[in-house]
């Protein structure tokens, strides 16, 4: 079936599996670059089998909270629904595996990038799972890793050094390069170190002429060739996409390329990953032949057709001068075929090949044989299959959802239980799932069954029905049905709860109280009162002790007798009644009216009633508690004498976890109202942290809109003319009455009323200068900055200053000899953007931001104009992380920790000096700086520097300027990234903890 042929029966009616044997993946909304990749793995039969004998993850234990998928679990089942479904493929469960959100789904990323990033993390899950017992080998670097060696060669002199190291995969360059064959040749073109570019060798004095390259020591089986069809424009200052003419072929020899080849370094052509579109977006699909000399297939997300050698070869080449671009009418290879409709519009042959993956063609049985039923462990299927079974019954279960109705019965002992507001929390009710034609007979019948009344007769069982109120409390209004045991549940549903049967939704449920009656004449012509107990000490609470049938004329005062007998207390005592209303009308009663007078003649209501105590019977009772039990009174030792008073306090309450500012220590729980002034919210911080500062020395930071974190900036002055819910609202889009909230603070020597009226500059002080202080200990691995040593400081100075004003009061607090001794820094994004000279005037609000901080710091002895002269020069040093970003289309490092500046000589010294010296300034092991890369950064680029003996010449450049090179040292990043006030593109990344 080609695309026209699909255009016309159209995806309702194309069948893949039927049509191709295969079947296509699910996009998720912007995944097709992940839907190509994991088809092109599929295929590799080795590679599959591997992943379907990685051990499953451990079953979750009864009542515990579902965990976050494990992947290697949701690749095993993408992989087999693959193999066996007979329809389209989900990917979801694999993504939420990953950590993403819908917003990950709808971000294109890089395709090489995803495959890196997944391999690595199937990879590491291998090798735990060999180190906890598992037979199996690490497949993920016996299929994909190759070696190769960087070389350089002294021409006229006996020199020579190498280092070796590994790779997954390839970048060829496109431009300039006519096929894959001249792409490699570029590759391990020699580069002649000669003239001004001469290498100074170890041992000899004289500079020498040099060649310097890469061989491949072996290649892997699977081969993955990334062509590099993003490159940066200089001229433009732009990423482009490059659609050069490219051309590759169904078979290459590259034994010419490997060291000591035995010829055997053929390779077949498996798959050709396209990308169609430009730098800022587009679409991927892959051309894969699962037997690498038969039948080529086009899978283009949900749907696989069958190609042709020069729809999947030749057409992906690109454009090319005897092959000039198409500009007839609209692209039809760019119509996303199941869809039947186009992603986007572009000029013919923007799609061209941007992935190959070639197999060794003297292994292609075993890379790429078929996987049999016998290779999937009985395990794995039997787990899959279980799952499945499940699915379907929630499946059949949700077709059945209108036979059955889902009711909450509440009985006293639920009410009974409840502390709080309203007379039971439904939601901790379970429904029950009953069939609609049950009778309310049948209904009474189950519950007697069920012991959830204690007796046999049901005529003595009372179902009140339960219905919201418009001031959003559930009362009962009535006996359900009027008390007829014949009527159907399916009949009272409208009747009784106001529910119109059409529309009744799976997760609508109906509310019954079930009463358990003396006499079933004790409710003609009554009405049904719940009276609630309000006790302020010990703890304050709440409690349902009594339902009444009263009738509607009696005074409310003849009830007092009643509840007098009923506690057995407070014989002389006076007691106050209030109606609970709703959360927010609690309203006294006045004992000679009848509930008919005060709108309580249908029933259902609620009467709270509690002892009046005088000011000496108050004292008496906190001086009879223990100090915990004091403590355990609200906000930490204040009584609440009167039940309205309470019903606030229940309203407005809420749980504020207080954590620092700069992060350290715990979180403080304070008790707060959401009424609560600022001022009020920092003496209950205070009083918590046991803090003998003043609390108006305390201020707040909101969180952050993007993400759980502070805000930089602080709460203004308008922010704290607020109550603390319009605070807590800040950040976030719920109310703060009905959850537990955080807001950071920090404590300063400077009242708020201190800040409104002078310049602050935020700095962090660094009397280390971004380096460790301490001897490193061999047992943990580098920390980029120890929080001890430095801290983060407010500096007040005058409206219009310069920063030299900030310079002269660090130098003070820290006891400097002298201002000229101490400089600031701005650092962007985990870099050193430039020196901020002491002349420039303070710029508002510079520093609060995570990617944009000033540094301050000592100036060291060996760092000053004097002692630098004219042999030597500061370099920043940035720590660049071997994670890559996709943005704006550009693959950009990531940094990440913190930058400092280094002193190096300005006729350059050889780079294991330079090493050894950076390693000795930061106390990292020496085992551990093994594994760091030293690399060139400029703005634009970064040039990693491979041989030690190199001789490294640092640019001659100035720090007050934007545009300068810099010293990054590639290794593993721990530290959290740090965040963008606004967010570009998020980082392609598995968020998953090692297990």
């Amino acid at each position: 079936v080609d695309d026209a042929a699909l255009e016309i029966t159209g995806l309702a009616q194309y069948d893949s599996r039927k049509e191709t044997g295969f079947v296509g993946l699910k996009n998720q909304g912007a995944t097709c670059y992940m839907n190509s990749l994991l088809q092109t793995l599929y295929f590799v039969g080795q590679f599959r089998r591997a992943v379907y004998h990685m051990k499953l993850p451990e079953e979750p234990k009864q009542g515990a909270a579902p965990e976050k998928p494990d992947v290697s679990y949701a690749l095993q089942k993408v992989f087999y629904e693959l193999q066996y479904s007979s329809t389209v493929a989900k990917t979801k469960k694999l993504t939420e595996s990953f950590g993403w959100d819908s917003s990950d789904s709808f971000t294109q990323h890089d395709v090489q990038e995803l495959n890196r990033i997944l391999c690595d993390n199937i990879e590491e899950k291998m090798k735990r799972d060999m180190k906890a017992g598992s037979a199996e080998p690490n497949v993920v670097s016996e299929l994909f890793e190759g070696k190769l060696v960087n070389f350089l060669e002294c021409v006229n002199v006996d020199y020579k050094s190498t280092r070796t190291e590994s790779f997954y995969d390839l970048s060829l360059n496109v431009k300039g390069c006519p096929n894959i064959i001249a792409s490699f040749e570029k590759y391990t073109e020699v580069e002649m170190l000669d003239g001004e570019n001469k290498y100074r060798a170890d041992g000899f004095e004289e500079l020498q002429d040099a060649k310097k390259g890469v061989r491949f020591a072996s290649l892997p089986p699977v081969l993955h060739l990334h062509l590099k069809r993003f490159e940066f424009d200089f001229m433009r200052d732009v990423m482009v996409k490059v659609n050069d003419r490219f051309e590759f072929s169904k078979e290459i020899d590259l034994s010419k390329f490997v060291e000591s080849s035995d010829g055997t370094d053929i390779y077949v052509l498996h798959s050709v990953l396209v990308h169609v579109g430009d730098v800022y977006g587009g679409h991927y699909y892959a051309y894969i032949r699962p037997t690498a000399d038969g039948q080529w297939y086009k899978f283009d997300d949900e749907t696989v057709q069958k190609a042709t050698d020069v729809q999947a070869i030749d057409e992906n080449f690109g454009i090319g001068g005897e092959q000039p671009p198409d500009t007839n009418g609209e692209d039809d290879s760019l119509r996303t075929s199941p869809t039947l409709r186009p992603r986007f519009i572009q000029g013919r042959k923007s799609f061209n090949a941007y992935m190959l993956q070639y197999v060794r063609k003297g292994h292609i049985s075993r890379l790429l044989g078929p996987v049999q039923d016998a290779d999937i462990p009985k395990e794995l299927h039997d787990k899959i299959l279980r799952e499945k079974e499940e699915e379907e019954q929630r499946k059949k279960e949700r077709a059945e959802q209108h036979l059955y109705i889902h009711v909450c019965i509440a009985t006293i002992e639920d009410i009974r239980k409840h502390d709080g507001m309203d007379l039971v929390n439904w939601n901790e009710i379970t429904p029950l799932k009953l069939r609609r034609s049950m009778t309310l007979g049948e209904l009474k019948e189950l519950l007697i069954r069920d012991r959830m009344v204690n007796t046999n007769d049901h005529n003595l069982v009372a179902l009140w029905k339960c219905v919201n109120r418009q001031n959003n409390t559930v009362r009962p209004a009535g006996l359900v049905a009027n008390g007829d045991v014949n009527r159907s549940l399916s009949d009272v549903v409208t009747e009784s709860f106001g529910f119109r049967e059409k529309v009744l939704r799976r997760d609508d449920v109906i509310k019954i109280f079930v009463e358990q009656l003396d006499n079933p004449a004790e409710i003609d012509n009554r009405i049904l009162l719940f009276f609630k107990h309000y006790q302020p000490f010990k703890a304050p609470h709440l409690q349902t002790v009594a339902t009444l049938h009263v009738p509607n004329t009696e005074k409310i005062g003849h009830l007092l007798e009643k509840m007098r007998n009923y506690l057995k207390a407070y014989d002389d005592e006076e007691i106050a009644m209030f109606e609970e209303v709703s959360a927010k009308c609690i309203t006294p009663l006045d004992p000679s009216k009848r509930f008919v007078d005060v709108d309580m003649g249908d029933g259902g209501d609620i009467i709270t009633f509690q002892k009046v105590l005088s000011p000496i019977q108050i004292e008496e009772c906190l001086s009879a508690l223990a100090p915990e039990e004091i403590a355990a009174l609200p906000f930490g030792g204040e009584p609440i004498e009167n039940a309205k008073d309470y019903y606030s306090y229940l309203l407005s309450r809420v749980i504020i976890f207080f954590r620092r500012k700069d992060g350290r220590g715990e979180a403080v729980r304070v008790e707060c109202m959401a009424t609560d002034s600022y001022a009020t919210a920092r003496k209950r911080l205070a009083r918590a942290l046991c803090l003998q500062t003043d609390p108006a020395k305390i201020r707040f930071f909101p969180k952050d809109y993007y993400q759980e974190a502070p805000r930089n900036v602080p709460l203004n002055l308008d922010d704290r003319k607020e109550d603390l819910n319009a605070i807590l609202s800040i950040g976030n889009c719920g109310g703060a009455n009905n959850n537990i909230r955080t807001l950071w603070y920090e404590e300063n020597e400077h009242t708020v009323e201190e800040f409104e009226s002078a310049d602050e500059v935020r700095i962090i002080w660094s009397p280390h200068g971004g380096c460790l202080l301490a001897k490193p200990d061999s047992s943990t691995t580098f920390q980029d900055r120890d929080p001890l040593l430095s801290e983060v400081i407010s500096i007040l100075v005058p409206y219009n200053s310069t920063y030299a004003c900030a310079v002269e009061k660090i130098a003070e607090r820290y006891r400097i000899p002298s201002p000229s001794r101490v400089r600031l820094l701005e650092i962007r994004n985990a870099g050193i953007a430039r020196e901020i000279l002491p002349t420039e005037h303070v710029r508002r609000n510079v520093g609060f931001d995570d990617d944009h901080e000033i540094r301050a710091e000592p100036i060291p002895d060996d760092q000053t104009p004097e002692a630098l002269g004219d042999e030597h020069q500061l370099i920043p040093v940035s720590h660049v992380s071997k994670e890559k970003q996709w943005l704006r289309g550009s693959l950009g490092h990531l940094y990440f920790g913190t930058p400092f500046l280094f002193r190096v000589r300005v006729a350059g010294e050889k780079v294991s000096t330079l090493r050894e010296r950076l390693r000795q300034k930061m106390n990292v092991s020496e085992e551990e700086f093994k594994t760091w890369r030293f690399a060139t950064l400029y703005r634009t680029k970064v040039e990693y520097v491979e041989d030690d003996d190199q001789l490294w010449t640092p640019v001659k450049q100035s720090l007050v300027g934007n545009d300068y090179a810099s010293i990054g040292l590639e290794h593993k990043s721990n530290a959290q990234a740090k965040r963008s006030a606004v967010v570009h593109s998020k980082p392609l990344m598995i968020r998953t903890d090692a297990k």
